[in-house]
C-alpha cells in the first residue's frame, strides 16, 4: 500500500468516527425532549386551569377540560419515564391519577381551587422525588 492510499483510509476512519459520534452525541441529547415537552404541556394545562377556576368567573367545564388533559398526559408518560428508568413513575402516576380525578369530580369552585392545589402540590412531589428538586 502506498503512503497515500494509508492517509486517505485514515482520514477516511477519522471522519466516519467523528460523523457517528456526532451523531450519538445528538441522539443523546435528544433523550430528554419528549420528557420535558409532556411536562411543560402539562404545566401549561395546570395554569390553564387554575385560570379558568380563579376568581368571579369560574367556568367548571373549561378547568375540567384542563385537568381531564392533564390526566391524559400523565397516563401517557408512564411509558416515557419507565423507558428513561424511572421505576416508581407509575406507582406515583397511579396517585396522582386520583388527585386529578378528585378535582375534576369537584362540584363548586371552590372545591375545584382546592383540587387543583392539590394536582399543583401532587406535581411538586413527584418532581421532587424524582429530580431531587421541585
Amino acid at each position: 500500500m502506498s503512503g497515500a492510499k494509508v492517509i486517505a483510509l485514515l482520514v477516511t476512519g477519522l471522519l466516519v468516527g467523528v460523523m457517528g459520534t456526532s451523531v450519538m452525541m445528538s441522539a443523546w441529547q435528544q433523550r430528554g425532549v419528549l420528557p420535558k415537552g409532556t411536562m411543560a404541556l402539562m404545566e401549561s394545562h395546570l395554569t390553564k386551569a387554575r385560570r379558568a377556576a380563579s376568581g368571579e368567573a369560574c367556568d367548571l367545564d373549561r378547568a375540567r377540560h384542563h385537568l381531564q388533559r392533564i390526566d391524559a398526559l400523565s397516563t401517557d408518560a408512564i411509558d416515557i419515564f419507565t423507558a428513561l428508568g424511572t421505576d416508581n413513575f407509575p406507582i406515583e402516576q397511579r396517585a396522582f391519577a386520583r388527585v386529578v380525578t378528585q378535582a375534576i369530580d369537584a362540584n363548586d369552585c371552590t372545591a375545584l381551587g382546592t383540587g387543583i392545589k392539590m394536582v399543583a402540590d401532587a406535581c411538586d412531589a413527584c418532581h421532587h422525588n424524582n429530580h431531587g428538586s421541585p
